[in-house]
């Protein structure tokens, strides 16, 4: 259910692509640049680790092409299969261990961040102005670092039954399972960051509501596997979904921020 026609493939990547440049933590490094010297810099780091990412695709079409039947020893490889079984194909057993290890490292830190900023976002931004707002700011900074931690262990518990699904219920490759989450942030987050930084007097209604719009689109879409008009991408891919969503959603947002003007509570 990947990749099958033009909107899937072309419309789906650049909607994404451009959610994906207006996220806070894309946009706060260009901020940092002080100078043009600086931006000529910046573009050239960038083109230059971008390059280097993309030569992971390389790896695919090696370990495609050693497996073109996608089996080894008589054994189906999943998706999720492929590399290291290629890996451990044609290198030595102490270039996979590195392999593996540089793997195990990096979706250590990368996961020690998520909790880390997924927690803070939860407690700052939803229980704190929500179920605090009745107490102190003294008492309310008292008590954010133990809610902090009960959101952790409530995280850890919701994340450990998706993964045992995920285990038990493979979704095609966990890549999939990741985006669909992933995606979801990114349509809920564009209309807010795009109508911040390029729209004036905004209110506050159209934001939350293109938000909330773009959450509930994307997942009706995904677990309902619902069809593009006049194609045959569906839901079931998280890139159709997130792109459908914020489409729908900018749409939305920009009719509602037409007719209500410039009254009310402005962001």
């Amino acid at each position: 259910f990947l990749f099958r026609d033009f909107f899937e493939i072309v419309i789906s990547q650049i909607v994404i692509g451009v959610a994906i440049i207006c996220q806070p933590h894309i946009i706060t490094k260009s901020l940092l640049i002080k100078s043009d010297a600086g931006v000529k810099k910046y573009l050239t780091v960038g083109v230059i680790v971008q390059t280097i990412f993309f030569w992971v695709v390389f790896t695919g079409l090696y370990a495609r092409l050693a497996f073109p039947d996608l089996m080894y020893n008589g054994t189906a490889l999943k998706m999720d299969g492929i590399i290291p079984a290629y890996v451990v194909k044609e290198f030595p057993v102490y270039v996979s261990l590195l392999v593996v290890m540089g793997l195990i490292a990096a979706g250590i830190s990368t996961l020690e961040g998520l909790i880390q900023s997924v927690s803070t976002t939860i407690t700052t931004d939803l229980v704190k102005p929500v179920f605090m707002r009745n107490i102190t700011d003294e008492s309310a900074e008292k008590k954010l670092p133990v809610v902090n931690k009960l959101v952790i262990i409530v995280i850890a518990v919701v994340s450990f039954f998706l993964s045992y699904d995920q285990l038990l219920h493979p979704k095609l490759s966990v890549a999939i399972f990741g985006q669909n989450g992933v995606y979801a942030y990114f349509s809920a987050a564009f209309v807010p960051i795009l109508f911040g930084m390029f729209v004036k007097n905004v209110r506050r209604i159209v934001v939350v509501t293109a938000s909330v719009i773009a959450i509930i689109i994307h997942f009706t879409m995904y677990y309902g596997k619902i069809q593009i008009p006049f194609s045959v991408a569906t839901g079931e891919n998280p890139g159709v979904a997130a792109a459908t969503a914020i489409i729908i959603s900018v749409i939305t947002a920009l009719a509602i921020h037409k007719f209500t003007g410039r009254r009310g509570d402005n962001v």
